[in-house]
């Protein structure tokens, strides 16, 4: 007797990675196909949201449609607090993967990312990147500190300022609000991962790292990674740290730390400019010193480096 054919039934959806793209089309595709080769992970879905109002990743993430559960929508609010809650009002699932569209992620990123929040108990998981640069960015900006950082051990406490959206795994209730938790303060700036990652910190949440086997790799064109975009990387990072620290103090303790933070400028600038000659990292990195310094004084006065303001 010939049995009855068996129907699969999707499984119930527990993750769901959350994209946001911006005209990398390349950049998303190999993101999705990275996303295929998935290892072991749990049922989850993807969702797109597409930050160019004229919809340009439709047709290529549509394409994926075969080979991944994956949803795509267009969200013509600029910024991307706007698009980060818009993907969690689409997601269905009760963990949210964030990965960014210049990365793809290793086969064992979703399972480990999920094993790591479940063994600990934790509320996120961060993990960490490798870099992959064009040919033409100087070896001092590779090894800077924002592209060079060591890998913290698997189930480790990490400090919010740690975590980005680039590579980070949620619990959903844990979220200061589970659709709208980005702030459009940070709309045009950036940084409104790290003041979400921050707030839930101070209400308790716990953050730890996922290690290495949830690693993503990160594309980085010479135009992403040149001197240049490092010091406007350092002035915003600075002015944003000083916006999330400060911003709550008193107005005359705010001025104090910005005369603090303008002392700390020049000196790091003397110091970067005898480097200059003599040794390029030590030269980028104490440049970077003083930039972000920079951008806290300038944070005080009122002004944030806009970084996205152009995307």
């Amino acid at each position: 007797m010939k049995q009855a054919p068996t129907h699969r039934t999707p499984a119930a959806t527990v993750a769901s990675v959350c994209i946001c793209t911006r005209r990398r089309p390349d950049g998303l595709r190999r993101l999705l196909q990275s996303l295929v080769r998935q290892r072991a992970a749990p049922p989850f879905e993807v969702v797109v949201v597409d930050n160019d109002p004229a919809a340009s990743a439709q047709a290529m993430a549509e394409s994926m449609q075969a080979d991944l559960n994956l949803r795509y929508v267009c969200e013509p609010a600029p910024g991307l607090a706007a698009a980060r809650n818009r993907s969690l009002q689409e997601a269905q699932g009760d963990f949210l993967a964030f990965i960014d569209d210049d990365e793809e992620a290793d086969e064992t990123w979703l399972a480990t990312h999920h094993r790591v929040l479940q063994v600990t108990r934790a509320d996120v998981t961060g993990g960490p990147t490798r870099y992959i640069f064009d040919d033409q960015v100087p070896q001092a900006v590779r090894l800077c500190r924002l592209f060079n950082r060591p890998v913290t051990a698997e189930g480790s406490a990490l400090p919010w300022y740690r975590i980005s959206t680039g590579n980070a795994y949620i619990r959903r209730s844990a979220l200061p609000h589970p659709t709208r938790p980005f702030l459009n303060h940070f709309g045009a700036t950036g940084g409104e991962d790290v003041d979400c990652f921050k707030r839930m910190a101070d209400a308790g949440a716990r953050l730890v790292a996922a290690g290495e086997h949830a690693t993503v790799s990160e594309y980085r064109e010479f135009a992403r990674a040149r001197y240049a975009w490092v010091v406007r990387r350092a002035l915003r990072n600075g002015g944003n740290l000083a916006d999330l620290q400060w911003r709550n103090l008193p107005r005359r303790d705010r001025l104090r730390l910005a005369g603090r933070s303008l002392r700390l400028f020049l000196r790091d600038a003397r110091q970067a400019r005898r480097l200059a000659r003599s040794n390029q990292l030590a030269f980028v990195e104490k440049t970077i010193d003083a930039a972000e310094h920079a951008g806290r004084v300038l944070c005080v006065a009122g002004y944030r480096y806009p970084e996205y303001a152009q995307r």
